[in-house]
């Protein structure tokens, strides 16, 4: 059962932890996650389409935030 929480790699959290880099993700490979990720409007979480409705409105209304 998913719990909406983060889980990372074991190893990758010892590296960190011991001041070591980590391997920063390929652009493309992030790109496909989100492609996959925002894919099917159902899977997105309610709040976050509260917020992207909200800035669009506001976007369209011409308040735009610096």
């Amino acid at each position: 059962m998913t719990n909406r929480r983060l889980l990372w790699n074991a190893d990758e959290v010892h590296a960190l932890i011991a001041g070591r880099t980590v391997k920063t993700p390929d652009a493309s490979a992030i790109d496909k996650h989100m492609a996959r990720k925002t894919a099917d409007a159902s899977k997105r979480p309610a709040h976050i389409v509260r917020k992207t409705e909200a800035k669009a409105a506001r976007l369209t209304a011409g308040e735009v935030a610096a």
